[in-house]
């Protein structure tokens, strides 16, 4: 994950997190991070349910590891909690969100 966020860092493409999440997260390819994204969408599913998982899922990419982020930060002395490595979480963060669509879809059931 972390190589991955260092091509972002450096790319000028315009479609570089598509791209990334493409190979890395959506199940193509045989993708190494398919189970870590179905971990992370599990965590999502348990936090806040299914209409929001939906929800997230139907926004750009960063918002599903920003809400990921915030769901397992209160709850990281759990087994089933990885929090995202430090360059992933500044990577995604650091992209626009639109905080109240971000809330809204949360907070949907």
């Amino acid at each position: 994950m972390e190589l991955m966020v260092a091509y972002l860092k450096q790319s000028t493409d315009q479609n570089a997190f598509d791209k990334v999440y493409s190979i890395g997260a959506s199940g193509v390819f045989d993708s190494p991070l398919y189970a870590i994204g179905e971990t992370m969408t599990s965590q999502l599913r348990v936090r806040h349910g299914d209409q929001a998982s939906v929800c997230i899922m139907s926004m750009p990419r960063n918002y599903f590891f920003v809400a990921y982020d915030r769901a397992v930060k209160p709850a990281l002395d759990s087994a089933l909690d990885y929090p995202l490595p430090a360059a992933v979480r500044d990577a995604v963060c650091s992209m626009a969100i639109d905080e109240a669509k971000l809330s809204a879809c949360l907070s949907s059931e």
